[in-house]
């Protein structure tokens, strides 16, 4: 789970009300009776069947977390009245088309054409643009995948998926709504499907983890802050054909109190995050047999080596060179430990493919090792 910049988000929601509210006034709506055909734009027909006027529209599309909320609650007055008033339409209208009513009033909400980018206004918007903005480059879901945004509309060369995190088919209104949309890989928008962040009507939900509020980890005041944390262990694997057997790894996601554990319990069902994390085998194999070979002599031949060429400490006084060295040494002790463990180079806040998973290996591998040492040392006392 990678936390989502909901600043970014803000910044986009005036553009694409722009973009929406262009379309619904261009956009024409047929409906008929058995004797009489209607033809409205999309406001005239919200505030005709819906009684949504335009003010209330542009909440549904700028809506924020809280106030999707409220637009997805089943016993909430606006979610009875859209089910009356749907209930109506579906009952006394029908479409001039093939599509029944259901399509017609999810397409009167636009995504497909944000897809596309058919409506045009002066600024270039449409779901390429939004990912592009976003500049998301770890599905914020499992946070194993890229998902860059390479081209725009015309090229297509490739971009994440845009999940809804409340499902389109429920809430059909919400279908356009900015902050509905989390660019996923599309296995998590796959897996996740429709069952989960439901609001029934008993008041039971299924969330899963909303990445504009929940993450493994975040930098606050420039401290690293965990919510959520991996662990890895070895396990059997039996093959049955052979009565043979190897070993495998084990990962598990360490439950968490509180609304997010329950959220992370629902994850780890709806994206299957441990067993995908376990399938990493190369990737873990990889790791281990590097830490095998990290040890604090490799750290100070590398750390030396870097130190013989630096024109850092070059003509200075004796003083001068030993603060200075103390300073690079204090920087390049963890950068020459990431290059030995074969991780990116003071990656800082950016995200790359598992990196929750391995910094949280290594912590545990730290840890064990360092229990290990005091133990040999207790036993040469």
């Amino acid at each position: 789970m990678i936390k989502m910049d909901s600043l970014k988000v803000d910044e986009l929601l005036d553009i694409h009300w722009r973009w929406f509210k262009k379309r619904a006034e261009e956009k024409i709506i047929t409906i008929e009776t058995c004797k009489t055909i209607y033809e409205y734009n999309l406001f005239s027909f919200w505030k005709w069947i819906f009684e949504w006027d335009e003010k209330c529209v542009e909440k549904l599309v700028k809506a924020s977390p809280k106030e999707l909320l409220f637009f997805t609650d089943e016993n909430g007055l606006f979610f009875k009245k859209f089910k009356q008033n749907f209930f109506w339409l579906k009952n006394c209208f029908k479409t001039v088309s093939d599509k029944n009513i259901e399509d017609l009033f999810y397409e009167s909400f636009g995504y497909e054409n944000f897809e596309d980018g058919n409506y045009k206004i002066n600024e270039v918007w449409n779901a390429y643009e939004f990912t592009k903005k976003m500049n998301l480059d770890i599905c914020p879901y499992c946070g194993r995948q890229y998902i860059f945004t390479i081209g725009d509309i015309k090229e297509k060369n490739g971009r994440p998926q845009i999940d809804h995190y409340f499902p389109k088919d429920k809430y059909p209104y919400l279908s356009c709504s900015l902050y509905n949309f989390i660019p996923s890989c599309p296995l998590c928008n796959h897996q996740k499907g429709n069952k989960y962040n439901v609001v029934k009507k008993d008041g039971s939900i299924k969330w899963v983890p909303y990445p504009y509020i929940d993450c493994f980890e975040e930098v606050v005041n420039g401290k690293k802050i965990e919510h959520v944390k991996f662990k890895t262990s070895f396990k059997f694997k039996n093959d049955n054909s052979n009565n043979t057997g190897q070993l495998g790894y084990k990962v598990k996601i360490k439950d968490v109190d509180g609304v997010l554990g329950e959220k992370l319990i629902n994850a780890k069902e709806a994206f299957h995050l441990e067993d995908l994390y376990e399938k990493h085998e190369i990737e873990l194999d990889d790791l281990f047999e590097r830490y095998r070979n990290y040890s604090d002599p490799k750290i100070d031949e590398i750390t030396k080596l870097i130190l013989s060429t630096d024109d850092a400490i070059s003509g200075r006084s004796q003083d001068e060179r030993e603060f200075i060295t103390k300073k690079i040494v204090a920087i390049y002790v963890k950068r020459a430990k990431n290059i030995i463990l074969g991780l990116p180079l003071g990656p800082g806040e950016k995200q790359y493919p598992l990196r929750k998973f391995k910094e949280d290996t290594i912590a545990q591998l730290d840890k064990t090792r360092k229990e290990m040492l005091k133990e040999q040392k207790r036993e040469i006392t």
